[in-house]
């Protein structure tokens, strides 16, 4: 595919990158923990919000309060990060963010008010924003090839199983050693990851702005890869994609609970549930070599759209149980696990000295589609497996279409 260059004077020397070269288990490691550090952070803490109630001697909408700061701020600040690491370069943004959330956590844990609590929330996920947006961009920088799609995959895999079990381990720091618990596990591990950061991660080289050529602004970035139409069409393949797991958590626990589920099982539904969404990525690392990335999607796509399809029909039909509600979700999940690594490779890789910019607009991307997909939900009288099915269905589309726009277009020569 063609794609179109900004024109620039002569180009200033540019210190040369590390060799990319196949990475160590470490460095592997290391980058999923980044990663998955936010969605650590996001749902940890879950078990205890019915408790900060009593604790803090406040209201249900304030405990909430907790949940929404740290979205937004998780959202929001993707669109710092990014352009901060493709300047300075991605380990100091790395490594600061997650100085970020040990403060943040240490906070928390501290907190004596529900307000103290909401601030510590924001600031634990504005540094967690920086390991998910770097550790994206240097998948880019350290990888070639469908190597990227690989390593996303793995990436895939970690952030599938991170909700249902940490959302268990919650529940076990919050019964047996109190709500605090949590928060002092997650600085813990946020330290680890910042020491093993420091030690494994290659320290790629920032960009160096062509001479004589203005210094491209934050908005003029974005607004170059919004007019870039491969970077939309693949950014609103993950957003439709992620939209629709975002909205399997807001809205699950919901329907699990009318169609009498209780509330201690539901993370092992969860975890069940999410395990397709694992098993696609790991087929992805397995298959991407032979089958090529195009075919993956295609193949992907097809297998995502008739899960959403079937919820809604399975709901219209009245015939509701857990297990019914759970079997075309894993359906959507499997396919969902083929088709995002290869679009977050094509959105990231379409402009190379942006990809920290380009990691952050698809992923506060991703965060508003859920934001939405949350909203939609509560504009139902009742959360059930009808209306979570037409809303499953209406994000999907948008991948759908998105997916089918791409293949559509001429492969790359």
């Amino acid at each position: 595919m063609h794609r179109p260059e900004p024109q620039v004077a002569a180009a200033a020397p540019i210190p040369p990158a590390e060799p990319k070269r196949p990475a160590s288990l470490a460095r592997l490691l290391v980058l999923v923990g980044n990663v998955g550090i936010g969605l650590m952070g996001m749902t940890i803490c879950l078990p205890s919000l019915p408790a900060w109630e009593t604790v803090f001697s406040t209201t249900t909408a304030d405990v909430q309060l907790t949940y929404s700061a740290y979205l937004l701020a998780f959202a929001s600040m993707q669109l710092l990060c990014g352009p901060l690491s493709d300047r300075f370069g991605r380990r100091p943004v790395l490594l600061a963010g997650l100085v970020v959330v040990v403060a943040g956590s240490v906070l928390a844990a501290f907190a004596q008010t529900i307000e103290v609590l909401i601030a510590a929330r924001a600031i634990q996920a504005g540094g967690a924003t920086a390991g998910m947006v770097v550790g994206r961009a240097l998948v880019q920088d350290m990888f070639d090839g469908s190597d990227r799609t690989r390593v996303l995959a793995y990436m895939g895999i970690a952030m599938g199983a991170t909700p249902p079990v940490f959302i268990l381990l919650g529940g076990y720091l919050h019964t047996y050693l109190g709500w605090q618990a949590t928060f002092v596990f997650l600085a813990a591990a946020a330290a680890l990851l910042l020491a093993a950061s420091a030690l494994v991660l290659p320290r790629v080289p920032r960009r160096t702005a062509a001479r004589g050529a203005p210094r491209q602004g934050v908005l003029s970035v974005y607004g170059m890869l919004l007019r870039n139409r491969p970077f939309l069409l693949y950014a609103l393949t993950v957003a439709g994609c992620s939209t629709g797991f975002y909205a399997f958590l807001a809205g699950t626990p919901t329907v699990l609970n009318r169609l009498g589920v209780a509330p201690e099982s539901v993370g092992w539904y969860i975890l069940f549930s999410t395990g397709a969404y694992i098993l696609g990525n790991l087929l992805t690392t397995r298959i991407v070599h032979r089958v090529g990335e195009r075919r993956l999607l295609g193949i992907g796509e097809v297998v995502a759209i008739i899960g959403p399809i079937l919820a809604l029909s399975i709901g219209l039909s009245g015939n509701e149980s857990a297990a019914i509600f759970l079997l075309p979700l894993i359906l959507m999940g499997f396919g969902h696990g083929m088709v995002i690594p290869p679009s977050l490779t094509g959105a990231i890789g379409q402009y190379p000295d942006h990809a920290g910019a380009a990691a952050a607009l698809s992923g506060s991307m991703q965060q508003a589609g859920g934001a939405i997909a949350a909203y939609a939900l509560g504009l139902f009288a009742v959360i059930s497996q009808t209306s979570m099915g037409i809303v499953l269905v209406a994000v999907s589309t948008v991948a759908a279409v998105s997916v089918t726009a791409l293949l559509l277009r001429q492969p790359a020569t």
